[in-house]
């Protein structure tokens, strides 16, 4: 069965303040794809858009959890135990083995009567959500879920909850804790996050207001991590001079290759950055003044941003080395994206934005290791949204945004700190900022979707829209362009070798 939405239509109904829900049996990307539409439309009109990344993150543990508990009466069905009189026994064979997309289980589900519902409704202040499932909870399910809801609410971090010896039998302790620990966090009142059985079924409901503390919970960053940021270590002070040399119009190639030269460092740099796979070029470059003239003082100045960014994780944060070798890819997409569009003014800061765009996990590494290593697990099979959203109750702050500061720290322009801080949140980006951004995000999309992490039907419907991706075919179309641009300019790069 496709998912269906009551409403006949949605849009109208959420406009008018009417109750509609979406009906699935399971969570499959039909079911994912129309939940997200709608919920950004709801969100949109209670002006709590800047929340959606929060609440996808919470629902969909709601949602799983529905779809695992219609899930479990199926199983005890086919075992032929009382779920009621036989849960114990029942529960030491059930697994989340069973509950695999392409499982026997999950294929039965689809023909059973079983079913998950997400409610809409506008009611008086609050804009309330629902996940509502038709199995009745059980007594030492209420109990179990209440203990761990009450035991978020006494959380100031979920980094507490790890030393917590915590009923994990159904895979449930920590998803359930940090879903309503995520909500209160995001500046929500935790007392409406709810659950409680209705007849013969299951209900979990959201009821949220407009915050007026927003800003000051996003303002709320861990110390420890404060004073990291504070105590970056200085940009480079040849980088920085040579940035700011290619911002004079009165500079020309012979001053910049002079200046560069005097430095063998930066000049070692600078080379080794504009022949590298993230860069645009398939031809050798072997001088300064070939790079200033091939590349132009805006790929100087990008570089020279880089090199310096280089300098630093070399020599303070070399452990984490790969995670900024991993950027070169994104960076390399975004170039192009904005090339391939028709965007060419922005390509150069795309590049950068991109490269930049894993400084604040670096950092976050380098003084967290052991947490984030232990939500690296939990989240494992987690989207990236779900991941990122995770990791900023965790550890304080979220890498976006703690890359985004580190840039501030080194003074760079305003418009990539943004880019680097909603690169993955692109509805919170400003007007002004918009075509930077999303080319930024589009690029992180592609790479995030080669190892799985997004698919076509959760992108950003704006982003879509602005660079004429709507359709699946022309999404695909300009990821194979780009995979077979960035493969032949590694062949490039180890053919010049």
């Amino acid at each position: 069965m496709k998912a269906l939405i009551s409403a006949e239509d949605y849009t109208l109904a959420i406009t008018e303040g009417k109750l509609f829900y979406l009906e699935f049996q399971v969570f499959d990307a039909d079911a994912e794809a129309c939940f997200l539409r709608i919920l950004r439309r709801f969100l949109s009109h209670a002006d709590l858009l800047y929340s959606r990344d929060v609440l996808i993150t919470i629902l969909k543990e709601l949602i799983n959890n529905a779809v695992k508990a219609n899930a479990k009466r199926l199983f005890f069905q086919r075992m032929n135990l009382d779920i009621r009189k036989d849960y114990s026994e029942g529960m030491t064979s059930f697994s989340s083995s069973v509950l695999r997309p392409d499982g026997d289980l999950m294929i039965a589900m689809q023909s059973s009567d079983y079913k998950v519902r997400i409610y809409f409704e506008n009611r008086n202040s609050d804009y309330i959500i629902s996940v509502w499932n038709n199995t009745p909870i059980v007594p030492e399910e209420i109990e179990r879920i209440n203990s761990r809801i009450e035991k978020a609410r006494h959380y100031s971090n979920i980094s507490e909850a790890f030393g917590d010896t915590l009923d994990d039998s159904e895979g449930a302790g920590l998803g359930l804790i940090m879903a309503s620990m995520v909500f209160r966090n995001a500046g929500f009142d935790a007392s409406k996050f709810v659950v409680h059985r209705k007849d013969n079924s299951t209900i979990f409901s959201l009821a949220l207001s407009r915050r007026t503390d927003s800003a000051e919970i996003r303002g709320k960053i861990a110390q420890e991590i404060n004073n990291a940021v504070e105590n970056i270590p200085a940009f480079p002070e040849n980088s920085r001079l040579l940035i700011d040399m290619c911002k004079n119009p009165d500079v020309t190639i012979k001053h910049i290759s002079d200046f560069v030269k005097r430095d063998p460092g930066l000049s070692a740099s600078i080379l080794k950055l504009a022949n590298s796979a993230g860069y645009i070029t398939s031809k050798k470059i072997s001088s300064i003044e070939e790079a200033s003239v091939l590349i132009g003082l805006n790929g100087i100045q990008s570089i020279a941003m880089a090199s310096g960014v280089d300098e630093i994780v070399n020599n303070h944060f070399k452990e984490f080395k790969y995670l900024w070798m991993e950027s070169y890819k994104k960076a390399f997409y975004a170039y192009k994206i904005a090339i391939q569009l028709k965007n060419a003014k922005i390509a150069e800061k795309a590049y950068l934005a991109a490269l930049l765009s894993k400084i604040g996990r670096i950092l976050l590494l380098s003084i967290k290791k052991e947490t984030a290593q232990k939500l690296a697990e939990i989240t494992r099979n987690k989207s990236q949204t779900e991941v990122d959203i995770l990791e900023e109750i965790a550890l304080g702050v979220s890498i976006s945004t703690l890359g985004s500061l580190i840039v501030k720290r080194w003074h760079f322009d305003d418009d990539l700190s943004e880019a680097i801080e909603y690169h993955r949140k692109p509805h919170m980006v400003s007007e002004k900022n918009k075509s930077l951004n999303y080319t930024v995000y589009l690029a992180h999309v592609f790479c995030e979707a080669e190892i799985g992490k997004y698919r076509f039907e959760i992108v950003d419907e704006d982003v879509l829209s602005y660079f004429n991706l709507a359709d699946a075919n022309n999404f695909k179309k300009l990821h194979d362009i780009l995979i077979d641009a960035y493969n032949t300019q590694m062949k490039n790069i180890e053919n010049l070798k």
